[in-house]
């Protein structure tokens, strides 16, 4: 799908796009609109992942895998993800866990933990207030071992914590 920001946004008044894969780099998913704020090989779309050329409500999925850690303004992303998002539409998230891997990566301008992802959305036993003043729902949160950990080892890389946070957020609207 090679398409310019303005086509796509133009196309997105006809119809709700299933998977919008934001700051995608070179991990481009078939069948997906692929955005990233600069051309390369699998981009789709280049564009501001801070203003994202969408009309309001019109995706149903966005991911953004290892892309959270990287804005300038977290919470002006966040919001923009919200705006283009269905009512119920899901935010599906992969950043890395803990301080060190904020403080060993000069891009990385925000640390992740659990606490930091609850803090995004209220969970379930939150009141329906709650949810509505942040937009979003904790729908998932889990912690695992980062892709490739075992590998890096092997290669006597310095690998670090091994871990990355998972989740997803609902939005609410």
């Amino acid at each position: 799908m090679n398409v310019s920001a303005s086509s796509i946004s133009r196309e997105s008044h006809r119809q709700v796009l299933p998977l919008l894969n934001v700051g995608c780099g070179d991990r481009r998913i078939d069948g997906a609109v692929n955005l990233d704020h600069r051309p390369g090989p699998g981009v789709d779309v280049v564009a501001d992942l801070e203003r994202l050329p969408l009309r309001n409500s019109s995706v149903r999925v966005v991911m953004a895998s290892h892309v959270l850690e990287h804005a300038s303004d977290l919470s002006r992303m966040l919001r923009e993800i919200h705006r283009v998002l269905v009512p119920g539409g899901l935010l599906l998230a992969w950043v890395p866990h803990g301080l060190h891997r904020y403080m060993d990566n000069p891009w990385h301008t925000h640390p992740w933990t659990e606490e930091t992802v609850r803090a995004l959305a209220p969970d379930r036993v939150s009141t329906d207030l709650d949810r509505l003043q942040s937009g979003w729902q904790l729908r998932a949160l889990w912690t695992r071992k980062a892709g490739w950990w075992h590998v890096r080892k092997w290669l006597g890389l310095d690998v670090g914590q091994p871990l990355e946070i998972h989740f997803s957020l609902e939005a609410v609207k």
